[in-house]
Parts: structure tokens; sequence; C-alpha cells
């Protein structure tokens, strides 16, 4: 399968402004007939990045980066959402991990699997699904399952008293 050649990219940004101690969600779109190959964050003040992740309308074909973040700074910030976009080889696969425990004033990691031996990962990211909640994204990077495969992992902390949920996402062509 032909991978996009570098003068097929293109980056998508979306603004955001928020009040200190607001989160919100930013989406960048890529144009049609382009599709996600990485997602960024932008910020000029503190922020606490809550879910980094591509997505798509029917989880096949992610066209969306999608970036929910924490404005912990005392002034109103701008936040952005950065998507990478290419055109030529279409992703074929986008999959979100089973849920993971997030337990309370700790740290744990979430991963997301390709489906098939050969697939590869292109992007990923994850989160906490639930914005009002004080957890954040540590690392987020490639990896690989424990069977081979590759997947997407992500560790997330969780800064509350309250347990929670985390999720990975990856995205990646066979």
């Amino acid at each position: 399968m032909p991978r996009p050649r570098t003068h097929d990219y293109q980056t998508v940004n979306s603004d955001i402004t928020l009040n200190p101690g607001q989160s919100g969600q930013a989406s960048a779109t890529c144009p049609g007939g382009s599709a996600v190959y990485g997602v960024g964050e932008q910020s000029g003040l503190r922020a606490g990045i809550q879910l980094l992740t591509a997505d798509g309308p029917d989880l096949t074909a992610p066209d969306e980066a999608e970036v929910r973040v924490m404005n912990l700074d005392t002034n109103n910030a701008q936040f952005g959402a950065q998507a990478i976009c290419a055109n030529g080889a279409p992703l074929g696969v986008l999959t979100e991990g089973s849920d993971v425990d997030l337990p309370s004033n700790g740290y744990i990691k979430a991963s997301a699997e390709v489906p098939n031996t050969g697939d590869e990962v292109v992007t990923g990211g994850g989160g906490v699904p639930d914005p009002a909640q004080s957890a954040y994204l540590t690392d987020s990077y490639p990896d690989t399952a424990a069977d081979g495969n590759a997947a997407w992992s992500v560790w997330v902390r969780n800064s509350s008293n309250t347990d929670e949920q985390a999720i990975a996402t990856a995205a990646g062509v066979g």
C-alpha cells in the first residue's frame, strides 16, 4: 500500500478560549479525501490535556483531531487542536481500547491495539472521557501489545479522590 508523500501533508488548526479552571474541547477537521495522521495540542499557558485523539464518523476513517484541555492558569487562555492531515494511503481502522479503571490519586496505562497482525499504527491518543475530572495525560506513544500487534498507549494521572476511567485509541493502516 503506498504511503503518503511529504507534500501530501497539511496542518489544520482549531482554537478555543477558556476561562481559568474551565474545560473545553477543540476539533480540527481534515479536508475531504484526507485523514488524520497526527494529533497535537497548542497552548500558551498552563494546560491539563484530558483527551487527545483522532476520530471519524464511522470509526474507519479518522478525519478529525479532538483535543480536550483544562485551563490550569489564572488567566484566560487560547488552546488549539491540531490535525496533521494527509492524502494517499487511507487509514483502514480506528479502534478504541477498552476502558480501564483509573484509581484515585494514581496513574494507569491504557492501550488500544489494531486488530490484525501486520497492521501499522499511524496515530493514536486517549485520555479521560469525563471532562469534569482532574485527570490528565502524562504520556502518549506507539506501543506493542502482548500478542505482538501494533498498539497505542497512554498514561493518565488522576489527581482527584474519585475513581475514573481512562481510554486509548489507535488509528492504523493494514
